[in-house]
């Protein structure tokens, strides 16, 4: 025989409540709708993450909601940060309807929660923009500095090489091309000029 005190816990969970909440108004159940969507989409973010997939998810659809102007890329209307607001919306607006708050203060608690999320998601996000963007080499750096060349060039742009050259601490290899004679693997060279797809234009030292 099933003790009393669980059968009045097992009474508590009908057809209109879901957990420990009580969803008896259409309000709630769009409480629980948005915690449940945004809570689940960030979990598949996160999955997403371990191999590398939610990045380009991300950056297709934040480009298709539009930039917001600034530097670094990132949106207001972010996806990640849209997910985070229904989640915490949803979040916020269950709590304050388990507390026994009016309508009208739940709707300010989910509102509250939300936008904080928002917030802090964007803010996040700008923090990693621009450690990506401060660890992101930028091949006009290498213009007027000496390199060694790796594979030999070919004289008067006939052909591509490759030389290795230091660019904001770091030792990197690019294809290259001289207009002058031709750089045999070993030399020094200085690059004159980059041109499109990273190639840069040397002269022999």
């Amino acid at each position: 025989m099933i003790p009393s005190h669980a059968s009045i816990a097992l009474a508590s969970i009908g057809p209109g409540s879901v957990g420990i909440f009580d969803v008896s108004s259409p309000l709630e159940w769009v409480y629980l709708g948005c915690a449940g969507v945004g809570g689940i989409v960030l979990v598949i973010q996160v999955v997403l993450s371990l191999f590398g997939g939610d990045h380009d998810m991300g950056h297709e659809i934040d480009h298709d909601l539009g930039h917001d102007g600034g530097d670094s890329g990132t949106t207001w209307l972010s996806f990640r940060a849209v997910v985070a607001f229904l989640a915490f919306f949803g979040l916020g607006g269950m709590v304050g309807s388990s507390q026994g708050l009016s309508q009208l203060a739940t709707i300010g608690v989910a509102l509250f929660a939300g936008v904080l999320a928002l917030l802090l998601t964007r803010t996040v996000l700008v923090q990693f923009d621009k450690l990506r963007a401060s660890g992101t080499v930028d091949v006009r750096n290498a213009v007027g500095t000496e390199a060694r060349v790796y594979l030999t060039i070919p004289a008067a742009k006939s052909g591509q090489g490759a030389v290795t050259v230091s660019i904001q601490g770091r030792t990197m290899q690019f294809r290259a091309i001289t207009a002058g004679p031709e750089l045999r693997t070993g030399g020094l060279c200085k690059v004159s000029a980059v041109q499109a797809g990273d190639t840069l234009v040397v002269d022999a030292l």
